[in-house]
C-alpha cells in the first residue's frame, strides 16, 4: 500500500514539473540569465546583414549544431519576420520553447520517434506565408554534431534557404549531457557567425540528398569551429 502510494506521488510530481505551468518558472529563469548573459558580454558578429535582407524577402532556414542551442535567443531580429523553433516533444525540448517564447520566437514540438504530420502540414503552411525557420540538426537525441536531413527536406519543400550558425564564447558553463551543451555566462566575448548554405533542388535524389547533408554536417562544422577559434579555443568546445 506506502509502495503504491508513493509510486503514485511521484508520478503526480513529475506530471506537475512537465506540465506547462511547472515549467513556467525554470523557463523565466533560464530567460533571465541569457538575457544577462548576452546583454554583458561583447559581440563579434558576422554575415547577419546578408542573412538580414534575405529573411526579409521571404523564409529561411537557420542551421545550427544542439551544443550551441543557447545561442536561438541571440541569433534571429523579430523585426525580419517572424521564426518558429523545432523543439522535443520530451521535457527538455518543451522547456527550451517556454524559453525562447521568451524571446519573440515560435516553438513548434515535433515527436521524436512517430510521424509528425499534423505538425507538418500546419509548419508548411506557416512557412508558405512567410514563416522562417530555426533547426538543431543533430538533435533531439544526437549523435552530436552528425547532421540529419530535416533542412535539407525543408529547403526542398519551401524552395527556402539554408543559413548555417556558427556560435562560440570566452564564457561559459557546459552542461554534462550528449551534446556538451555550452551555456554562456556574463562578461567576456561572443561570436555569431552567419554563412549560406544555399537552397535544395525539389526534384533531388535521395543521393543527391545524402551528398547535400553530408556537406552541410561538414560546412556546419566549418563554422562553428571559426566561431570558437575567434574566441580563441584551440579546438572544438563541443
Amino acid at each position: 500500500m506506502v509502495a503504491r502510494a508513493m509510486t503514485a506521488l511521484r508520478r503526480s510530481v513529475a506530471g506537475a514539473v512537465a506540465s506547462p505551468a511547472g515549467q513556467a518558472l525554470p523557463a523565466a529563469l533560464i530567460a533571465a540569465h541569457l538575457r544577462r548573459a548576452f546583454g554583458r558580454t561583447d559581440w563579434l558578429v558576422e554575415g547577419r546583414e546578408a542573412l538580414a535582407e534575405e529573411a526579409q524577402a521571404g523564409p529561411v532556414i537557420l542551421v545550427l549544431w544542439h551544443g550551441r542551442l543557447m545561442c536561438a535567443a541571440r541569433f534571429w531580429n523579430t523585426g525580419w519576420g517572424p521564426l518558429t523553433t523545432l523543439t522535443s516533444q520530451q521535457y527538455p525540448g518543451r522547456l527550451a520553447g517556454q524559453a525562447l517564447r521568451r524571446f519573440g520566437l515560435g516553438t513548434r514540438a515535433m515527436h521524436d520517434r512517430r510521424p509528425n504530420r499534423g505538425e507538418s502540414l500546419a509548419l508548411a503552411r506557416e512557412m508558405r506565408a512567410g514563416m522562417s525557420m530555426g533547426v538543431a540538426v543533430d538533435g533531439p537525441l544526437g549523435p552530436a554534431r552528425k547532421a540529419k536531413t530535416v533542412p535539407l527536406d525543408w529547403a526542398r519543400l519551401t524552395g527556402a534557404p539554408i543559413w548555417l550558425v556558427g556560435f562560440s564564447a570566452t564564457r561559459f558553463w557546459q552542461m554534462d549531457s550528449w551534446d556538451r551543451l555550452v551555456v554562456p555566462r556574463a562578461g567576456g566575448r561572443a561570436c555569431l557567425l552567419y554563412r549560406r548554405f544555399g537552397t535544395v533542388d525539389k526534384r533531388a535524389t535521395a543521393e543527391v540528398l545524402e551528398a547535400e547533408r553530408a556537406r552541410l554536417e561538414a560546412e556546419l562544422d566549418a563554422v562553428t569551429e571559426a566561431a570558437d577559434s575567434r574566441m580563441g579555443h584551440a579546438g572544438p568546445i563541443c
